[in-house]
């Protein structure tokens, strides 16, 4: 987006869905730790915990690096 600095996301939904997805979309190779901790660092109303993170991306079916990396290579 105009205006923003390089390899930085805007990660302010109040959806802990959303910004995990929009988390692994940008970084599909972070481990759910790096994840939990630069959403709770990054964002404006969430807080996540590693098992929300977790239950997220078992839903999601994204839970091994290499489905992260398809899911963010395909919605590109």
């Amino acid at each position: 987006m105009p205006g923003d600095q390089a390899g930085e996301e805007d990660f302010s939904s109040d959806d802990p869905e959303i910004v995990v997805l929009q988390m692994v979309r940008y970084d599909p190779f972070a481990t759910i730790g790096e994840m939990k901790r630069e959403i709770n660092q990054r964002a404006v109303r969430v807080t996540v915990g590693w098992w929300q993170v977790w239950r997220i991306l078992k839903r999601h079916r994204l839970l091994s690096r290499r489905a992260r990396f398809r899911y963010a290579r395909n919605r590109l």
